[in-house]
């Protein structure tokens, strides 16, 4: 992937422990001051410590990215190491961001269970996939500024159980004005 301009990266969040606070971006992929960032992928699974749960996942499309709290940073990792670093930054929450993160409207719901890490179950598996990639690019969710972010929440829940999630991001940039 890096036709016509276009560079493509994707950065992983291990074993993120999202904390326990409602309403608030678990993972964030923040746009660009300088390049027009596509989002081609986005993915999640995990498991819980003390019981099954069912959450309401949505991703989001937000006119500013979240302040506050605290965050972990995906590393950017360019599909071809011919690509010039990102400009997009991929980072999930830890403890709920305390402002921004302005809700546009969600893109995608759906459940997500995690199961108890402890009981007989085989692994979760893959998770929830929202795979863009074989849209248009002119329909993919794209940033046009460094403001601007696409989000994965629990759509107001409180993840109850000491979740530990597993996500990643795959997406493209390309100039302003291409």
């Amino acid at each position: 992937m890096g036709c016509c301009g276009q560079q493509t990266f994707g950065a992983a969040l291990p074993a993120l422990a999202p904390g326990t606070a409602a309403t608030f971006a678990i993972a964030e992929l923040d746009g660009s001051a300088t390049k027009k960032v596509r989002l081609i992928r986005i993915a999640i699974s995990g498991t819980a410590l003390t019981a099954i749960e069912i959450d309401n996942l949505r991703l989001t499309k937000l006119s500013s990215i979240s302040t506050g709290g605290v965050a972990t940073i995906g590393v950017a990792t360019p599909f071809d190491s011919a690509f010039n670093a990102p400009t997009a930054v991929f980072r999930g929450f830890t403890t709920a961001p305390t402002g921004g993160g302005v809700v546009i409207g969600a893109i995608a719901t759906t459940k997500f269970t995690t199961d108890v890490i402890t009981t007989l179950m085989p692994p979760p598996g893959p998770g929830i996939v929202w795979d863009f990639s074989t849209l248009p690019d002119s329909s993919k969710p794209t940033l046009h500024t460094a403001a601007e972010a696409l989000a994965l929440d629990f759509n107001g829940g409180t993840p109850a159980h000491a979740d530990t999630l597993d996500v990643y991001a795959w997406w493209s940039e390309q100039p302003l004005n291409s």
